[in-house]
């Protein structure tokens, strides 16, 4: 996968809207994603989302899950308490996205 590929083409809104091989690629590359985190993590699940309602460009969320976590096993999205990331983590998964970046895309 190309980074123009993962950036994607900024008037495509919906995954509908692109090829069906980009759709297929896109998701590939996020359930790769998913599970590189999950295994250098030890968590444990992954959940993929398109939820293209407030951002009008297609985009999605890899969001990784622990069974500790404050939503589960329910969604992550509406909760009235904000599960955000401590810091410290924010910055190690940051820097494994890329790693995982430098180490799948040719530029």
């Amino acid at each position: 996968m190309t980074l123009d590929q993962v950036i994607g083409k900024p008037s495509t809104m919906t995954a509908q809207e692109s090829e069906q091989k980009e759709r297929n690629e896109l998701l590939n590359f996020a359930s790769d994603l998913g599970d590189y985190i999950k295994s250098t993590q030890n968590l444990d699940k992954i959940n993929i989302g398109m939820l293209g309602n407030v951002v009008s460009q297609l985009h999605l969320h890899v969001v990784v899950r622990s069974r500790n976590d404050l939503a589960w096993p329910g969604p992550v999205w509406g909760w009235k308490i904000t599960n955000k990331l401590d810091k410290k983590t924010l910055k190690y998964r940051s820097e494994l996205i890329r790693i995982f970046f430098e180490n799948s895309i040719s530029i």
